[in-house]
């Protein structure tokens, strides 16, 4: 069966072997016919892309808040400061219900700008990134940050593991050590999880607020 050009249809060619100009084994009859069969393949090329990235595109979530509800970072954050607010209640209510003037884990300073402090950090180890053993009260600005959590001290400070011994004792503490460190690191998560986590959280912070504000206004009138 005899070669025809690709783009008119008409004109015949010789078999490639017999081919006198590369335009011929290429399959075309002449330049004109190479061009127009060129933009016509590039047209089809890009009306496909164009129905492809459409379809990509009605496949994604409607709007950013569904997109962040698929994303396991995002829920991973969201979650990880759901509990950070809980264990600052948690951790004020603990202090104020002993009389005890709040402070922090690492320096033992008072009226400091308070947050969660992590033992293991979550990047280290994802298994205690929620675990109520692995975090305490902690100045922010100067241990947990300039220090990166202090956790073995400073010239100026007892540090993160040897405050654990000074606030529970010497048993406790180092109990309290031990189990963060022979803790397994790795713990995955669905969203699922990360949202079941984060409405617990939310739920015993809202309960833990007026239980705070009632002891702390004990414990500042029995402080006066």
């Amino acid at each position: 069966m005899a070669r025809k050009c690709k783009c008119c249809k008409i004109v015949e060619l010789p078999p490639a072997a017999k081919c006198k100009s590369i335009l011929e084994k290429k399959g075309y009859c002449s330049i004109d016919c190479l061009d127009e069969h060129t933009i016509a393949k590039r047209i089809e090329k890009e009306e496909k892309d164009r129905i492809k990235n459409e379809e990509w595109k009605r496949s994604l979530p409607k709007n950013t808040a569904e997109l962040n509800k698929r994303d396991l970072k995002w829920q991973e954050d969201r979650t990880q400061a759901a509990f950070n607010a809980m264990r600052v209640q948690q951790e004020l209510l603990w202090f104020y219900d002993r009389n005890t003037e709040p402070h922090c884990i690492s320096c033992q300073k008072t009226k400091m700008d308070f947050c969660c402090g992590h033992n293991k950090t979550r990047g280290s180890n994802s298994f205690l990134q929620f675990d109520e053993k692995n975090t305490f009260l902690q100045c922010n600005k100067n241990c947990n940050c300039s220090l990166s959590g202090n956790i073995n001290g400073s010239p100026t400070s007892t540090g993160y593991l040897e405050g654990l011994k000074l606030r529970f004792g010497e048993e406790e503490g180092q109990a309290i050590i031990d189990y963060c460190d022979e803790s397994p690191t790795v713990c995955k998560r669905t969203v699922e999880e990360f949202e079941a986590l984060r409405t617990m959280f939310y739920a015993k912070t809202r309960e833990l607020k007026p239980l705070v504000e009632r002891s702390k206004f004990i414990f500042e009138q029995s402080s006066q």
